[in-house]
This record gives C-alpha cells, sequence and structure tokens, in this order.
C-alpha cells in the first residue's frame, strides 16, 4: 500500500515503527536541506503529520539512512548520515532513546567524503554500517564498518 506524499520537496525516504505502533520517517529535504527532517504517522504510513527540522542533525541534502535497534532489552533508534552543513562528508551516526523526540550524536564514522549509508543490527552487539566514501569525493569506494553497540 502507498501512503500519501509527506511534502512536495522530500525523497529518499526512511520509516521505522516505534514501540507504541506510530510510524517514523526520516525525510531527505531538497534543494535547501540544513537538517534532517522527521514526520509521524499515527495510522501505519498512510498520513504523516507535519515534517519537522531536526536541529540536532545537520548536513546537506543527502539520503541517510534509519534503524531501531534492540540492545540487552532496551530499544533506541540510530540514524545516519553525512553531517557537514553543506558538503557530503562528516559522517555520524545519531541516536535517540526517547522514540526519536531527541537526538545525540552517537559515533563518528568518518570525517572524509561520505554520501549514501546503510545500517544494519548484526547481532545483540554490534552494528553494522555500509557507505560510500573516499579521499577527494565521496564516491570513490564502499566500505563497511562494524560498530560495538555502546548505548
Amino acid at each position: 500500500k502507498i501512503g500519501r506524499d509527506v511534502a512536495d520537496t522530500t525523497s529518499e525516504c526512511t520509516v521505522t515503527e516505534l514501540k507504541d505502533g506510530r510510524v517514523l520517517i526520516n525525510i531527505r529535504m531538497h534543494p535547501l536541506q540544513i537538517c534532517r527532517s522527521m514526520a509521524v504517522s499515527t495510522d501505519g504510513g498512510d498520513t504523516f503529520g507535519q515534517f519537522r527540522f531536526v536541529e540536532a542533525m545537520p548536513g546537506p541534502s543527502c539520503e541517510g539512512s534509519m534503524l531501531t535497534v534492540e540492545h540487552n532489552g532496551a530499544e533506541f533508534i540510530l540514524v545516519s548520515n553525512p553531517s557537514h552543513p553543506t558538503n557530503r562528508e562528516l559522517l555520524i551516526i545519531h541516536e535517540s532513546t526517547d522514540g526519536g523526540d531527541t537526538w545525540q550524536d552517537g559515533y563518528v564514522v568518518t570525517k572524509s567524503p561520505a554520501a549514501y549509508s546503510d545500517l544494519t543490527q548484526l547481532d545483540n552487539d554490534h552494528i553494522g554500517i555500509l557507505y560510500e566514501t573516499g579521499e577527494n569525493q565521496p564516491y570513490e569506494k564502499i566500505e563497511f564498518s562494524v560498530l560495538k553497540i555502546q548505548i
């Protein structure tokens, strides 16, 4: 089932279901993105409420990955995206322990150029991140890193 549009200037969204059944969407805004945007659905993703800018997640217009992680009985959300205000570089994983209401920087994956990424939970103690990166441009190679869950 395809839901309705969130806003005209959005693309490359990723979603996760929250503990209470709501759906959180992480949105790429363009053409003038200065930070990530999010919105919440209370009807399974058919419609979304007003999107909000998440100033704790600065970054250029670029795809970002979102993952709900379960670790030792706790649940939290991770988002990875390039976090430089204007350039595709400084790939950071942000974390939320309150269902996406607030966000903190959790881990710097690379300070180098970086673009698209994808997060996955490997086991109870580790996540993986696949991402575009390079020395001069973010599209020179694709790397995979395994990170220990610290929360």
